[in-house]
C-alpha cells in the first residue's frame, strides 16, 4: 500500500506499508516516509522498489497492491500499478475501498443542488461559530442551557465522510446555535457580524433541518461502513460484502416511507422546539422590467418545498437514489478474481463455488485438481471440526486458521485464504501514518533530516515492536557498534 502527502515543508512524502499473514493474524507495517521529488509513475514506482529494497523485501513475493483513485496511480497504460505488474504479473491491483466509498459521498453533496445548498450552509454557520468573540459567547450559550459542551465540525474537501460527524454535532446544538444567532443579530452595535447573524438566522428553515436529519441518518449508516473498510483486520472479501449489505440496506430505505416518516417527524421537532420559521414562504421578489433585461439568468424549475410528500419527492429520494447509484457504478464491477476471494468468505451464499473460484486459482497459478478435489471435503471438515471444537467458522480469518491445521490436506484452499485475506480493501494505513508524520514534523522541526523523520514515524507508528525491546540489550548493541570508548553507556 502506498499514498503520498505534502508535510508542514511542503515536501512530497510517500508512505509505503506492506501487509502480511503470520502466526494466526494479519499484520500491517509501516516501512517510513521516502521523500519524493517527482511525482511522476516511474519515480514513483523506483521510490516503492528502493523502500522494499532497504527492508530486505523481495518485491516478487507481493501478490496485490492498493492505491487511491490517482491517474498516475491506476492509470492502465503507464500507471505505477500497470509498472509494478510488468516486473511482478500476479500482484493485482486494488482501488481503495474506503476512497471509492468517499468518492459516492462528493458526487451526492456536489450534484444535487439542494444537498450542495445545505453543506455550503453548514460551512458558513462553522466558520462564523468560529469566530474569536462568537465562538466564546456560543461556548457560553451551551453552558447557559446547561447542555454538554460540544464543539461544531469543520467540513473536509477530502474526507466526506466525516460529513457525519459535522451534522451530528450541528443537530444537537441547534438551540444554543439559535440563541447565539437571535443575540448577536439583536446586537446592532457589532455592524457586519450583527447583519451577518441575522442573514444566516433566516437560512435556517424547514429545507434546513429536513436536509440536516436526512444526511445525519444516511451518512452514519456509512460512516460505520467506512470506520470498518479502516480497519487493519478487513481483507477485501469482506470489504466488497460489506457494501453489498449497505446496498441493499439502503434500497429498503428506498421503498421504506416509514423510514423518512420518522426523518420527517424529527425535523418537526426540531423546527417546532427552536421557534423556527420558514422564511422562504411568500412570494418571490421580481426585477422590475427596466432592470430585468440586463439580468442573464438560466430560468429552471425548482421545486418549492412545503408539505412531508415535497420533502419526500423532491429531497430523500433524490439523494438516495444518487447515493445507490454512485455505490453500484462504482462497485458492482469488480474483477473475477476478487469474486474468487469473496467466495472463500464463510457464510457466503457462493462459499467454495469452483466455478467462481477457477479465476483466482488460475491467476495464482495452484493446482486446479487438487481445489477441486479440496473444495469436495472441505465442508464436511468444517462440519465436523465445528462439533469437535464448539466452534463457529463464520469468518475468513477463522477459515484461515483451521485450514492453517489441516494444510497438508488442504495447500491450495490455504494458499488461496491467506492470498485473500492479506489482500487490502484500502490504503487507510498511510493515512494513519501521514497524521503522525504531522505530528512529528512540526514548523518548529521542519529542517529536520528526511531519515531522522521517517525513523521517528516508525518508531511512533510501531509502538507495539518499540515497546517489546529491551533497551539494555539496545544500549549494548549500541554501544559495541559505536566503537568510541569516549562514552559512558553504563
Amino acid at each position: 500500500m502506498a499514498d503520498e502527502t505534502k508535510d508542514v515543508s511542503k515536501t512530497e512524502q510517500l508512505s509505503v506499508i506492506v501487509r502480511f499473514y503470520l502466526n494466526g493474524k494479519v499484520h500491517e507495517r509501516f516501512l517510513g516516509f521516502r521523500p519524493a521529488n517527482l511525482l511522476d509513475a516511474t519515480s514513483l514506482l523506483t521510490y516503492i522498489k528502493e523502500t522494499l529494497s532497504k527492508c530486505s523485501i523481495n518485491m516478487q513475493n507481493c501478490i496485490a497492491q492498493t492505491y487511491d483513485g490517482a491517474n498516475v496511480m491506476k492509470g492502465s497504460v503507464s500507471g505505477v500499478q500497470t509498472l509494478f505488474r510488468k516486473d511482478v504479473p500476479q500482484a493485482i491491483y486494488t482501488h481503495c475501498v474506503n476512497h471509492r466509498l468517499n468518492l459516492v459521498i462528493v458526487d451526492v453533496c456536489k450534484n444535487i443542488e439542494s444537498a450542495n445548498s445545505f453543506f455550503s450552509l453548514l460551512q458558513k454557520l462553522y466558520v462564523f461559530m468560529s469566530g474569536s468573540a462568537t465562538h466564546s459567547l456560543f461556548i457560553n450559550v451551551q453552558y447557559e442551557m446547561r447542555k454538554s459542551v460540544i464543539e461544531l465540525k469543520a467540513l473536509s474537501e477530502t474526507r466526506w465522510i466525516c460529513q457525519a460527524a459535522a451534522c451530528e454535532a450541528m443537530k444537537k446544538t441547534l438551540p444554543a446555535i439559535i440563541v447565539t444567532l437571535h443575540r448577536l443579530a439583536e446586537d446592532r452595535g457589532r455592524g457586519d457580524r450583527s447583519q451577518e447573524a441575522y442573514g444566516l438566522l433566516n437560512s435556517i428553515d424547514m429545507e434546513f433541518l429536513c436536509h440536516l436529519c436526512i444526511f445525519t441518518a444516511l451518512l452514519k449508516d456509512i460512516k460505520i461502513v467506512s470506520d470498518v473498510l479502516q480497519s487493519k483486520d478487513c481483507d477485501i472479501g469482506s470489504a466488497y460484502t460489506l457494501i453489498e449489505s449497505t446496498i441493499d440496506r439502503l434500497k429498503i430505505l428506498r421503498n421504506s416511507r416509514e423510514d423518512f416518516r420518522k426523518i420527517w417527524l424529527e425535523a418537526l421537532l426540531l423546527k417546532e422546539e427552536n421557534g423556527i420559521q420558514d422564511s422562504r414562504r411568500g412570494r418571490s421578489r421580481r426585477l422590475p422590467e427596466h432592470l430585468e433585461k440586463f439580468v442573464y439568468v438560466q430560468h429552471c424549475h425548482k421545486e418549492k418545498l412545503e408539505l412531508e410528500d415535497d420533502y419526500y419527492a423532491h429531497a430523500f429520494l433524490p439523494i438516495l437514489d444518487k447515493i445507490l447509484n454512485e455505490l453500484e457504478r462504482r462497485f458492482s464491477e469488480h474483477s473475477t478474481i476478487i469474486k474468487g476471494m469473496k467466495c472463500l468468505q464463510p457464510g457466503s451464499k457462493n462459499f467454495l463455488d469452483l466455478k467462481q473460484l477457477r479465476p483466482l486459482v488460475q491467476h495464482y497459478g495452484c493446482d486446479e485438481q487438487s481445489v477441486e478435489a479440496e473444495v469436495k471435503l472441505i465442508p464436511k471438515t468444517i462440519e465436523r471440526y465445528e462439533n469437535e471444537h464448539d466452534v463457529t467458522i463464520d469468518n475468513i480469518l477463522k477459515f484461515v486458521n483451521f485450514l492453517h491445521e489441516y494444510k497438508l490436506a488442504f495447500h491450495e484452499i490455504h494458499k488461496l485464504s491467506i492470498i485473500s485475506i492479506v489482500t487490502p480493501a484500502s490504503s487507510a494505513g498511510c493515512e494513519r501514518a501521514f497524521s503522525c508524520l504531522r505530528r512529528i514534523k512540526t514548523y518548529l522541526r521542519n529542517r529536520t533530516g528526511h531519515e531522522r523523520i521517517s525513523d521517528l514515524a516508525v518508531l511512533a507508528v510501531e509502538q507495539d515492536i518499540v515497546k517489546a525491546l529491551d533497551i539494555e540489550d539496545l544500549i549494548n548493541k549500541f554501544d559495541a557498534a559505536h566503537g568510541n570508548r569516549r562514552i559512558a553507556l553504563h
